[in-house]
């Protein structure tokens, strides 16, 4: 299991992997993320399994976030920056909700962020499609939307178009059907 926030993942070290111990800066990062990130309960409850403990106390959920990350045990990195892909050209906007958040909730001074979000005919969500974008500023990522049928992407460092590719789909099998403007 995988906690991604924002532009950085904490998971669990896998079987034989070899983990440094990280510099004292970067458990300061992670704190700092993983303050941020509980305020939103879904992310509480992810660490929590993530941990594999039973706590709602959320200075706790810390305390053994920070252990497991000094300790080797979890593993805090960033999210590496992709490379650029061509597609078709959307406003970044257009792409889709911001996963789950209410749009109106979203302070135009917090970081750029672009979500995708596909759905079938009846407007049910598209789990595991698989995507390819490319930001304004030349980066990319590609991956697969979650069982919502959307992908989010943080930190954008300029506004603009962006290119979403659908590898697996037929041109003629999508569609835009909508948009909002933060």
């Amino acid at each position: 299991m995988e906690l991604h926030l924002r532009r950085h993942v904490l998971r669990r070290a896998r079987a034989g992997e070899k983990t440094q111990p990280p510099a004292p800066e970067w458990v300061q990062v992670a704190e700092e993320v993983l303050e941020q990130a509980l305020d939103d309960p879904e992310v509480a409850q992810s660490l929590t399994l993530l941990l594999e403990v039973e706590t709602e106390d959320l200075q706790h959920l810390l305390v053994l976030a920070r252990q497991g990350i000094t300790s080797g045990v979890l593993v805090f990195e960033s999210v590496p920056a992709p490379t650029p892909l061509p597609g078709l050209a959307l406003d970044p906007v257009t792409l889709a909700r911001l996963a789950g958040q209410p749009i109106d909730e979203l302070s135009r001074d917090e970081e750029t962020a672009v979500a995708i979000e596909l759905v079938d005919d009846d407007d049910q969500p598209l789990e595991g499609v698989r995507y390819r974008i490319e930001f304004p500023d030349g980066s990319s990522a590609e991956g697969r939307t979650n069982s919502a049928g959307r992908a989010v992407f943080w930190g954008l460092t300029k506004s603009g178009q962006c290119r979403l590719v659908l590898p697996d789909a037929d041109d003629e099998a999508w569609e835009h059907v909508g948009s909002e403007s933060l």
